[in-house]
């Protein structure tokens, strides 16, 4: 849930702090406060919308979809990584191939997917599976031990 709750917190960050940044002399490129523009939209709102969708499908009401929500908000992610590669800075010239390439295969991509992959490992690490716990793979209606609190024995 906690990572859920986050996520959530972060997209919407993400999302509404180039609408309020430039009040606080936070701003990033020449827009004024809460002025919607196409720039804006695209890498700001979207990848921010993605996260907090994800984050939403990852809390405990929608166990399955969790999946799909941990997926968006990845894509939110690296969305909002690449994006300053991809379009340029605000006002900038299109970058060309070479100059989206390079940063994003030496850097900002490379460490985003070892970012990800350190973090599934991690889930992976933290999760104990019935193997660990030294108990034989079973199969079963799983809710109906839940429900009489007894352990389903082969």
């Amino acid at each position: 849930m906690a990572i859920g709750v986050s996520l959530i917190l972060l997209g919407a960050f993400g999302l509404i702090i180039p609408f309020i940044g430039p009040l606080f002399g936070f701003g990033m490129g020449p827009d004024p406060a809460w002025v919607w523009t196409t720039q804006r939209f695209v890498r700001h709102v979207i990848p921010g919308a993605a996260v907090i969708v994800g984050g939403v499908l990852l809390l405990p009401g929608y166990r399955s979809s969790r999946g799909l929500g941990a997926t968006l908000a990845l894509l939110g992610g690296v969305w909002f990584v690449l994006t300053p590669i991809v379009l340029g800075r605000g006002g900038e010239p299109q970058p060309a191939l070479i100059d989206i390439l390079r940063p994003t295969v030496y850097h900002f991509g490379l460490g985003t997917i070892i970012a990800a992959l350190a973090g599934f490992g991690i889930g992976r690490w933290t999760a104990r599976s019935a193997e660990d716990r030294g108990e034989p793979y079973r199969t079963g209606d799983f809710r109906s031990e839940r429900a009489t609190g007894e352990r389903i024995r082969r």
